[in-house]
């Protein structure tokens, strides 16, 4: 889909794809908070991670409006970080811990802390001139933390 939207563009069949790629993935989304809500404190671990996700929103784009320069350079580190995350994923899959866990989300969350502040600087320094592929950069990455929080909080303050 992310492909099929890069091809769109800007153009009415992008932002439906854009749509219909944020549905889907609310759909994924809908198994860990289910999984959450079943926790005796879930409903509480919920908002704590979506007030949590929207606290680090509002701090990358208050850094953002005061670091007042480009942070284009950073754009290769983030993408090696990103794949040794995946690295890390896919060892977790064969030798599952709750340590691993725990360390993969906490690198989760303060890689795509850190994607936020990089998309919403590409953004306003004009790094990014498609609006729905800014979308959908602010998107994942905002998804992302609020999973991460999630898995964090569950770990951690969950009854299991």
């Amino acid at each position: 889909m992310i492909f099929a939207m890069r091809k769109a563009g800007d153009t009415p069949m992008g932002v439906s794809i854009l749509m219909l790629f944020t549905f889907v993935m609310g759909l994924f989304l809908s198994a860990s908070i289910e999984r959450t809500l079943k926790l005796a404190n879930g409903s509480v671990l919920v908002v704590v991670a979506a007030a949590g996700t929207m606290t680090m929103l509002f701090a990358m784009s208050i850094l953002n409006k005061f670091l007042n320069r480009d942070l284009g350079w950073m754009g290769k580190g983030l993408f090696i970080a990103l794949i040794a995350l995946v690295v890390m994923t896919v060892i977790g899959l064969f030798f599952p811990s709750k340590l691993m866990v725990v360390l993969i989300s906490g690198l989760a969350f303060v890689l795509f802390s850190v994607y936020l502040l990089y998309d919403l600087n590409q953004l306003a320094n004009g790094g990014e001139d498609s609006y729905v592929m800014a979308t959908l950069s602010i998107y994942l990455d905002l998804l992302n933390i609020f999973t991460s929080l999630l898995n964090l909080l569950g770990i951690s303050f969950g009854d299991d």
